[in-house]
C-alpha cells in the first residue's frame, strides 16, 4: 500500500474530498494540517508542486491542484465508476460543483458590503437553489444507479456533493427546496460506515 499524506491548513476546504475519498476507500494516510498562514508559507508552500494548497504526497511523489488529487485517489481505490461513461458522469457533477464553487468564492471574497448584501441575496434566491435543482436532476437521471450519481456504486462524485451540499444546507438552509432525493441522498452518505467514522473523527472546523 501506498504511503499517503494530505497537506492543508486545518479546515475542510478543498482538501475535503480527497480525505472523504480516502475515507471510503479504508485507506490510512497522514493528515497534515499548517498551523497558521505563517506555518503554511515558512514551511509547506516551498513543498508544493504548484506552490498553492492542498498537496499530497504519493510515496514521496507530489500532487497539486485539489480535483487532481481527488481524481487519483478514486481511480486508485475504484471510486470512478466501472466505465468511460461512468467516468463522463462523474465529471459532469465535478465540473458542476466547480462552477457553484467559483459562484461561493465570488461572494465569499467580495469588498464592498453593499454590494456582497446583493450576491448574497442572488445566492441565496437564484444561484444555490438553481445548482440544488440541477444536481437533484442529475441523481434522478441515474435511474439504474441505485440512489448514486452515476453507475451503481459510491464515486467521487458522490463524495463531493456531500461534502459541498452538507455545507450549503447548513449555511444557506433555503437552498434545497423542493429536492427531496438530493436531500435523502445526502442522508444515505452520511451514514456509511465508513464516512460516518470519519465524520466523528475529523477536527471540528468552522469551513
Amino acid at each position: 500500500m501506498p504511503s499517503y499524506k494530505v497537506y492543508y491548513f486545518n479546515a475542510r476546504g478543498r482538501a475535503e474530498i480527497t480525505r472523504l475519498a480516502l475515507a471510503a476507500a479504508g485507506v490510512e494516510y497522514e493528515d497534515i494540517r499548517f498551523k497558521d498562514r505563517d506555518d503554511w508559507l515558512n514551511n509547506y508552500k516551498q513543498l508544493s508542486p504548484t506552490g498553492q494548497s492542498p498537496f499530497m504526497e504519493v510515496d514521496g511523489k507530489k500532487i497539486g491542484q485539489s480535483l487532481a488529487m481527488a481524481r487519483y485517489v478514486a481511480r486508485e481505490h475504484g471510486l470512478y465508476g466501472n466505465s468511460t461513461m461512468d467516468g463522463a458522469m462523474i465529471d459532469q457533477v465535478l465540473y458542476t460543483l466547480e462552477d457553484m464553487t467559483k459562484s461561493l468564492i465570488d461572494w465569499h471574497f467580495e469588498q464592498d458590503e453593499a454590494k456582497k448584501a446583493e450576491k448574497e441575496k442572488k445566492l441565496t434566491d437564484e444561484t444555490l437553489p438553481g445548482f440544488m435543482q440541477r444536481l437533484n436532476k442529475l441523481l434522478k437521471s441515474n435511474d439504474g444507479g441505485k440512489g448514486y450519481f452515476a453507475g451503481d456504486k459510491l464515486s467521487i462524485a458522490d463524495l463531493a456533493v456531500f461534502d459541498q451540499c452538507s455545507g450549503m444546507v447548513v449555511k444557506f438552509p433555503k437552498c434545497m427546496a423542493n429536492c427531496d432525493e438530493l436531500q435523502a441522498f445526502l442522508g444515505r452518505i452520511k451514514a456509511l460506515p465508513k464516512i460516518a467514522d470519519w465524520l466523528a473523527k475529523r477536527p471540528q472546523t468552522e469551513f
